[in-house]
């Protein structure tokens, strides 16, 4: 069974010895790569299981959640207690929004 796969390059504009492409693999473990002019440039790599790094990803996210959670426990020991907003500020922002309401139709009236 043949497994060739034809690889489409991108040539570098500044470096003209340069070319680049980009490769999916099927499945995870060894893959050999080779240049089809060239057979003794063959290269091996390893393609991993993505789920693999699940575990270090769910360790990392833990360790840093801890860190923050610890700080932040630190920092709310100065909390303040909310202080209710009186009713004149509310009836102060009302008197505008309805100021505002009766003056714009004639404000814009033109």
């Amino acid at each position: 069974m043949n497994n060739d796969v034809v690889i489409p390059l991108v040539q570098n504009v500044t470096l003209q010895d340069q070319w680049s492409g980009t490769i999916y693999p099927n499945g995870d473990g060894w893959v050999n790569l080779k240049v089809a002019q060239a057979p003794a440039s063959l290269k091996a790599m390893y393609v991993i299981n993505d789920t693999a790094w699940r575990a270090k990803k769910v360790y990392k996210q833990i360790t840093e959640n801890a860190s923050f959670y610890k700080n932040e426990s630190s920092l709310s020991s100065e909390s303040s207690i909310p202080v209710p907003v009186t009713k004149w500020w509310a009836f102060t922002v009302f008197i505008l929004a309805m100021g505002y309401l009766w003056l714009a139709p004639r404000i814009y009236k033109s």
